[in-house]
Formats: C-alpha cells, structure tokens, sequence
C-alpha cells in the first residue's frame, strides 16, 4: 500500500549456506527455538518457552515482609493486540545475613485490546489506597511516539489519564542480564542458607565453594 515491494529471504537463498556442513556448524550450541526463530524465520517458536528456565519457586517465592519496605515501583508495557501490562514490585531493605535488597512483584494487571484511559482506569482502581502510591511508573520507551493525529504521546496520554510514568531503557538485552543475575544470586543463596541445590535449573555448585 506505501509503494514498497518487501522479499523475504531465506539464509538458504546463499547457495553456501545450503551446504549440510555450514548449517551443522551454525546451529552449533544454539537453542532449538533461536534455529528456528532467527534462521528460519518462524516467529512463533518461542512460544510458550521459559525466558528465565533457571526461575524456581523453592528459591524465588517467599512471603512479602512489608514492614522491610523501602520502595514500591510500577513496571508498565503498553500494547493493544498485545496486551497491555503493569506490575506492581516493592524493594525491600537489605538485611543480613547477606545485605541485599530483595524484589516482590505483588499485583499485576494485563488486558488487550483495551484503549489507554480502560488501561488507566483499571490500574488506578488496582491501586489499594491503604499502601503508600509508587515511586515511580516505568514504561515502554516505544510510548514516546505521538498519537494519531495528535500532538502528544502514548506516555503523555497515560499521564492524562492518571497513570504518569517515564521511559525506560531501551537496552533489553541488559534487562535481561540484569534478571538473570537476580535469579541466580537468589539461587547462590537459598543453596547457601539450606545446603540445598534446586534440581532442574543446571549444575550450581561452585556456588557452595
């Protein structure tokens, strides 16, 4: 419709890349669902994957202590077809034995199809006023693009409708790093609290040296 004529192109579309060896060195170490995903263009096979497999409820999940409270943020990630998420985390102090400050996501909301002021409604009403309002709101860097036939942002419409909150880094990939380092750190600690290794999450015991 814009005039744009777009090919998909296969990596087999190199006559190198077709030759049995070059693909059996390629898929070396990679992941069945990364083959699949980023070779051969399937953009559904990470569906239903864990982002974090090393994520276990034994290490991961304990009761919130909220009198050790020191921050309550807001994670927000817009979306329409997609649904639209906020989740609720509180920071808590740290306290020995190992002085870190622990993370407790508490509520969560997730809708699609729903306009930005249904999003705002329905968190605004998620809120419980008998806790202390977040610090903070953290949300999609890509809802600094204006609306439609408007002059302000997703974000700035959000802030209209009570929900105000301000971008986040757009850096995933350290995100991403940054969890997994808490996951595991979590996991070195529960190991060295109890003398127990979680089964299932890989080999963790240099943890215990």
């Amino acid at each position: 419709e814009a005039g744009f004529l777009a090919i998909r192109l296969h990596y087999r579309a190199d006559e190198e890349k077709r030759d049995p060896e070059w693909i059996k060195s390629a898929r070396l170490g990679m992941p069945e669902a990364g083959w699949q995903r980023e070779m051969e263009i399937d953009f559904e096979a990470r569906g239903g994957e864990l982002v974090y497999p090393m994520f276990t409820r034994e290490a991961h999940v304990r009761p919130m202590t909220a009198t050790r409270i020191d921050t309550r943020v807001r994670a927000m990630d817009h979306g329409i077809r997609n649904p639209t998420t906020c989740l609720w985390a509180a920071i808590m102090r740290p306290s020995p034995p190992w002085f870190t400050a622990d993370v407790y996501f508490y509520r969560e909301y997730t809708r699609s199809g729903a306009t930005i002021g249904q999003n705002c409604a329905a968190i605004r009403a998620l809120q419980d006023l008998h806790e202390p309002p977040p610090r903070y709101t953290v949300i999609d860097r890509a809802t600094l693009k204006r609306l439609p036939n408007a002059e302000h942002t997703e974000m700035d419409e959000y802030a209209i409708h009570g929900v105000p909150a301000i971008p986040s880094n757009s850096v995933k990939q350290a995100g991403r790093q940054a969890v997994y380092d808490y996951l595991l750190s979590s996991i070195a600690r529960h190991a060295l609290a109890t003398g127990n290794l979680i089964l299932g999450v890989g080999d963790f015991r240099y943890f215990l040296i």
